[in-house]
This record gives C-alpha cells, structure tokens and sequence, in this order.
C-alpha cells in the first residue's frame, strides 16, 4: 500500500478500505516532529508504503533526496516507526523506478535528451561519461566552512548555505550576489564541498565561463545531447561568476533550460554573481524570473575588523605570526576586495624571506602603502623630540651621532641624514631652521631640500615607504 501526504493544508487523506494506514500514521508523526517546514520539503513529495508486517518504504525522487532523507532522517524515522509495529521495522530508501529507468536509458545509449524530454535517438555512452566527468566537481578543501570568516555583511549568505547543507531545499535556487572578491566562491565551493561528503551526490561547480566553453564546444562537435543528458544527471548545480552569461542569449537557453529541468526535480541550484539578476536587461526574462524564485543573498564589502580576522586566520594557515596590531595596520590599507588578502601575505612572505614572524615593516612593503608626509599624522604621541629621532636613526642605519652631523658627502651617509631631517620635520615641531641646527648647523634650504627629496624618492620607492613608516612607528611609541 503506498501512502502520498495530502496537498498542504488539507486534511489527512485515508484512502478507499482503509481507516489505519501505518505510512500515513508514520507522516502524521513525522510531521509533528520536524514542523510543516521541513516536513513539506523533504517528506511530503515522498511517497512511504507499508508492506506486513513491518517494512516502511519511502521513494524518492533522485538520489540527492534519498541520500539526504538517510543521513537526516533515517533515526527519527525508525524511531517513529516502532510506535506502529510489534517488532522491529524496517525501513528502506529509494529511488523512484522512473527515475533509475530514464538514467539507464540514457547511459545505455537509448535515448536522446532534447529540452529535458527523452526521445529515440541515442547518446553515445562514452560522450555522456566525458561530460559527466568534466562536469563533477573536484574538491580542492582551500575553501571550507571551517576556513570563512563571517562578518557583519556575509551573515545571511553564509546562514543560508549552511542551511543548503543541512537538508532544507526550501532555499532553492540561492543566489549569492556581491563584489568581486567578497567571499562568493569561497561560499559556494564550502557548500559543494560539505554536500559531497554525502554519498551518491553528483555535483556540478564550475564557472560561468567554463560552462559556456563546454557548452559551444558540445555544439561544435555534434555532442550538445550528451551534453544536455549531463547536465540533467546532476544532483547539486552550482556555477560561479553567473554574470559572464549576461550577454550570450544562447548559453542563456541553455541554463534555463537546465536550471529548470533540476529545480523541477528537487535538485539544487547555487549561483554566484557580481550583480543581482533583476539588474541586468540583457539577461532572458523567463530566467530572471525562474532565479528570483529563490533566494538572493547579498554579500556586503568587508569592514576593516573583519579582513583583520581573515588575515590572522590565513596567516595562522600559513604557519605565520601575525600580531593583531599589524593585521589591524594590513586591514586599513587593503581594499574589501578579500582576493587581495592572499595577495598581500604571498608578498608578505617574498618579503620576509625565511622568517615566521611578521613584522611591520614587511607588511608595510606588501602593501604599497604610499606613504605621503600626511600619512605620519595617525601617531598618537605628540611630544616627539628631535634626540628621539637620532635614537631611531642611528641604530637603523648603523651610524653614530658624529657620522651623522659630519659633512661628509656618502651617498649612504647622506641618505641617512636626510631621512632623519624628514622625521624631524614631519613629527616635530621643530622648525626648518632648528632642525638644521640639530644636524650640524645646516641651515634651512638645506633641510628643506632634504624633506622634499624623500618625498619624492618614497613615492617610487616601496622600501624606503617601509622604511619611514616603521621608524615612525618606532618613534610614536617611545
């Protein structure tokens, strides 16, 4: 006897000569256990029959449901089942007949996929496996739940995967929306990654771009059928950089063509793209229409304590010291763009050479960070004096007082002096005449000519922008 759950919102149905149904009795308890969300979802399209004495069957449609109903479900339900029978049930999962009849056909060369419909022209079973195997997705673990921060602007989208993946296809297709390097890939890869630790989960995650090269490549070659009976084989879709297909029409059919064939089917769909769907005029209405079924969910640009947190957690991947004053320092200078957070420490380690420990100055070389005169003005201490300055300048350059007062004319020592004038003249309040008298009794052309000339040289050169900040940096804290 085979029990369906009533449409939603109607009364239990009891079919013809029987008033004591065991599956309808099952879904009256399984309804109340998990709530009508989550009970319409997943049990509702699943038909559940009892066979004497004690066999319970639930028929799926593919094998993503099959596989989720098992991992999330199969407790609650043999325990549930026990409060019917008098002894021990069994209960079985399954794929609906049909639905295990039109894959065979298809790999068994039997049929020809035209517009999701089966017809009698047959699709060579090796074109199939080729583009079912450049179709599967190859987990690469760099990108994982474990492994994404999650700020204020990324709550939403990062609550609505991890609900993907907990077993709730009411979110389906989810789209997640936001700037170039906001954190969209990575969401949507976590999310691939934690559905193939099911079993039996074919899953599909490429690029926009890459689904259209295959897609023209299927149809240079005469193979667009395989291609299409590939796509439908697929349990979770997710394609990334959706926005590339914005003005390619044709690859536009295709897609809504597949999307609607797996959303129909219960399958999921997971898309990411830089702009919201409705945004664009170039994209088909009818695919428009069928994304907006679903759930958009925008990543917002990161704030400066959030790419702090992501710089110390990728550093620590790293097996780098990151102190959170420097990561703090790294964040502020960095755009929301997280691309540019690998970046940044790939060059940070260039950088440090063999060293651990990330220190200040090497983060403000990775960075480029551009120092002007008025970039000093963030130091907190006010009361720096000029013997200050020599305290940092003659350690950092190896040379005492009497060398840097001299008049020799090395370029090194010459170098030296002006960066010591620059400091000076920018962090104290000492004027150009006084600073001159500091360094030897020069007078203020002098010192003004060297202040200029380490402006100009520290805009081209990132090393000596290192430099000056790290000093200044040394000198707000003494």
């Amino acid at each position: 006897m085979i029990s369906r759950w009533p449409n939603k919102g109607s009364e239990l149905h009891r079919p013809p000569g029987s008033t004591d149904d065991p599956g309808l009795r099952l879904y009256s308890q399984l309804r109340d256990r998990v709530g009508t969300a989550d009970f319409d979802a997943w049990f509702a399209p699943t038909p559940c029959s009892f066979h004497d004495p004690n066999r319970f069957v639930l028929t799926t449609t593919n094998d993503f449901r099959k596989s989720w109903l098992e991992r999330h479900y199969r407790d609650l339900v043999v325990s549930e089942a026990k409060r019917l029978v008098a002894v021990d049930p069994d209960v079985e999962f399954r794929v609906s007949d049909s639905q295990i009849d039109a894959k065979t056909r298809c790999g068994n060369s039997a049929a020809k996929v035209e517009g999701g419909r089966f017809s009698d022209t047959s699709v060579r079973a090796g074109e199939l496996t080729a583009f079912s195997d450049r179709l599967s997705f190859k987990p690469d673990f760099t990108h994982t739940f474990e492994d994404f921060v999650v700020g204020d602007g990324a709550r939403m989208p990062h609550a609505a995967c991890r609900r993907v993946c907990s077993g709730c296809d009411k979110i389906n297709p989810l789209i997640l929306h936001g700037a170039h390097g906001s954190g969209k890939t990575h969401l949507l890869r976590a999310t691939c990654l934690e559905l193939s630790r099911s079993t039996d989960v074919r899953i599909a995650c490429l690029t926009a771009e890459e689904f259209t090269n295959l897609y023209v490549e299927a149809a240079r070659t005469g193979q667009i059928d395989a291609f299409r009976a590939a796509l439908r084989e697929i349990d979770v879709f997710g394609i990334d950089d959706f926005h590339f297909v914005y003005d390619k029409p044709k690859t536009q059919e295709q897609l809504l063509s597949t999307v609607s064939y797996l959303l129909d089917g219960g399958r999921q769909v997971i898309l990411t793209t830089r702009i919201a769907p409705y945004d664009f005029d170039t994209l088909s209405e009818r695919l428009v229409s069928r994304l907006q079924s679903g759930v958009i969910a925008r990543l917002d640009s990161t704030d400066a304590s959030t790419r702090a947190a992501i710089l110390t957690a990728k550093a620590q991947s790293l097996r780098q010291a990151l102190a959170p004053e420097i990561a703090q320092f790294i964040a502020t200078k960095i755009s929301s763009n997280l691309h540019e957070v690998s970046g940044v420490l790939a060059t940070i380690q260039h950088v440090s050479g063999s060293s651990q420990k990330i220190t200040l100055e090497a983060a403000a070389l990775a960075v480029n960070s551009g120092l002007e005169a008025s970039s000093l003005d963030y130091l907190t201490n006010n009361d720096i004096t000029i013997e200050q300055v020599f305290s940092v300048i003659e350690p950092h350059f190896a040379l005492n007082r009497t060398q840097l007062l001299s008049r020799t004319k090395i370029r090194s020592l010459v170098h030296a002096r002006q960066v010591g004038m620059f400091l000076a003249r920018e962090l104290t309040s000492l004027s150009l005449e006084a600073i001159g008298a500091h360094f030897g009794g020069r007078d203020h052309t002098t010192v003004l000519y060297a202040v200029k000339r380490i402006r100009q040289q520290q805009a081209q050169d990132p090393k000596l922008r290192a430099t000056l900040f790290s000093l200044g940096r040394m000198l707000s804290r003494s």
